[in-house]
C-alpha cells in the first residue's frame, strides 16, 4: 500500500552562458551538495532543429523505513549558441510504502488498522517530512539557479 502526497511545485527561470557545460554538471551538483540516496537522469531529449533541450532528473531521499522523498526536476533549455534560457519545474512528492508481504498485511482489517495508525501516529512524522521536503525543494531550486547563472 502506497500513500503518495505531492508536497510542493515550483517553477523558476534563469539564463546561463554555457548550457553544454551546465548540463554536464547538474547531476554532479545534486549528488555532491545534497544528501540524496539516488540521482538519475530519467529523460534527455535534444531537439537541435528547435534549439531545445529537455531533461528530467529524479532525486530520491530515504526518510525512514517507510517513507522517501522524490524530487522531480523538469528542465527545459532554449538554446542559442552556448547561451541558454533555462526553465526549471520541480515537484516534491512524499511516498510512504507499507509492506504487503503476508496475507494478513493484504487483509481489509490490516488496512483499517494501518489507516488509523497513519492518521494518529505516523501523520505527525509525515508532517515533519512535508516541512523537510518544502525546505529541500527550495534549497535545490536556489542552488540550481545560482549554479546556472554563474556557469561560463
Amino acid at each position: 500500500m502506497d500513500v503518495i502526497e505531492e508536497v510542493i511545485r515550483k517553477k523558476s527561470s534563469v539564463k546561463t552562458k554555457n548550457w553544454r557545460k551546465a548540463h554536464k554538471q547538474i547531476k554532479a551538483l545534486l549528488e555532491q551538495k545534497f544528501d540524496f540516496s539516488q540521482v538519475y537522469e530519467e529523460t534527455f531529449k535534444h531537439y537541435e532543429e528547435k534549439n531545445k533541450l529537455y531533461l528530467e532528473i529524479y532525486c530520491i531521499s530515504s526518510l525512514d523505513q517507510y517513507s522517501k522523498l522524490k524530487l522531480e526536476l523538469d528542465i527545459d533549455i532554449q538554446t542559442e549558441d552556448l547561451v541558454g534560457n533555462v526553465n526549471i519545474a520541480s515537484t516534491a512528492t512524499l511516498i510512504t510504502t507499507y509492506p504487503e508481504d503476508t496475507p494478513f498485511r493484504k487483509s481489509l482489517f490490516y488496512f483499517a488498522l494501518r489507516s488509523m495508525w497513519d492518521k494518529i501516529y505516523y501523520g505527525w512524522a509525515r508532517a515533519k517530512f512535508r516541512d523537510f521536503a518544502k525546505q529541500l525543494s527550495n534549497d535545490v531550486n536556489e542552488q540550481l539557479i545560482e549554479f546556472l547563472s554563474t556557469v561560463k
